[in-house]
């Protein structure tokens, strides 16, 4: 799958490490879906178990 630059498109999977979100702990994510799929994540390891999420729903 290729990564991208810029601004995000419909159809788009999109992975955002925020630090400023604490809330969602070390290890935990947020997963939206409507015209992208956004999972957003306060560290990388988080970024990374979302990611995962996904491809379990995709496979």
């Amino acid at each position: 799958m290729p990564v991208v630059r810029g601004g995000p498109r419909t159809g788009d999977i999109v992975i955002d490490v925020r630090p400023d979100r604490t809330s969602l702990g070390t290890e935990g994510y947020e997963l939206r879906s409507g015209a992208r799929l956004s999972v957003t994540a306060a560290t990388e390891t988080g970024a990374f178990y979302g990611t995962r999420t996904v491809l379990q729903l995709l496979g």
